[in-house]
């Protein structure tokens, strides 16, 4: 008896054309931080602008994308970080075998801080025992930040390593590429510049399919630095008994002393 062959759940159904479209124009966004319009993802797609535009307002709905008015271009959304949510790390040292250092990072709250809307990230990292002998540090580092852009709008840093103290409070201008010291110091910025902490999130929404090279703008001594990332090759790392699918980065900077 011939009997016809049973079609399973993965050859029945066939892939959602625009659905693969809209996760190309998240691609094509994560390569880009600064964003891109209609006209550029059209072109990346090879599709109609009124079907990039509706695809593209989609997204926005949903929060996965941002229309930025005076570009008049998209970039990623802020459907990357959570309320509430604590990632705790311990950093390993050639040589010693416990943590020489722990940084506890953390997204705390969407609430309206400086006449803005927005999200408050902090960090907080300190040496061990294993290596406070040799070198103390203690360094806590508050970033308020855009809901939609992951960009800074004001950054607290109190910096304690070894015999370095240093504290600073900046009043961020995205639209006007400036920041502000709470002496009143202006220091010139590129628009789209990010701080340490709000780089950890926003690097989320980077494409890192290896190889890929990308470049931001972020303050360092409240000064601008352009970090280049590049992602290098994926890899399993393993953790005890835990193989974990990861991909090694390198993260290089324009800095001729990238080293402090």
């Amino acid at each position: 008896m011939l009997t016809k062959p049973k079609h399973t759940s993965r050859n029945r159904h066939r892939p959602v054309k625009s659905l693969i479209k809209a996760l190309r124009i998240l691609d094509a966004l994560g390569d880009r931080p600064g964003g891109l319009g209609i006209t550029d993802l059209s072109s990346a797609l090879g599709a109609p602008k009124s079907t990039v535009h509706r695809l593209v307002a989609t997204l926005e709905a949903a929060g996965y994308a941002v229309f930025d008015p005076p570009t008049a271009r998209y970039v990623l959304g802020s459907r990357v970080a959570k309320l509430g949510e604590q990632l705790n790390y311990q950093i390993f040292l050639p040589n010693l075998a416990l943590p020489a250092a722990t940084a506890n990072f953390q997204v705390r709250a969407h609430s309206k801080y400086f006449d803005h809307d927005g999200l408050l990230f902090t960090v907080s990292s300190q040496t061990t025992n294993a290596l406070q002998n040799i070198f103390f540090a203690s360094d806590i580092v508050t970033s308020y930040v855009d809901p939609k852009t992951l960009l800074p709008f004001h950054t607290e840093f109190s910096l304690n390593e070894g015999q370095r103290r240093f504290t600073s409070k900046l009043a961020i201008n995205q639209d006007n590429g400036t920041a502000t010291s709470e002496k009143g110091n202006r220091i010139e910025i590129p628009v789209g510049t990010h701080d340490y902490l709000s780089f950890f999130y926003a690097l989320r929404t980077f494409n890192l399919t290896p190889p890929r090279r990308s470049a931001i703008s972020i303050l360092v001594d409240n000064k601008p630095k352009t970090l280049f990332i590049s992602t290098l090759q994926k890899e399993n790392v393993q953790l005890g008994s835990q193989s974990i699918p990861a991909i090694q980065i390198s993260l290089t900077t324009d800095d001729e002393q990238s080293d402090k």
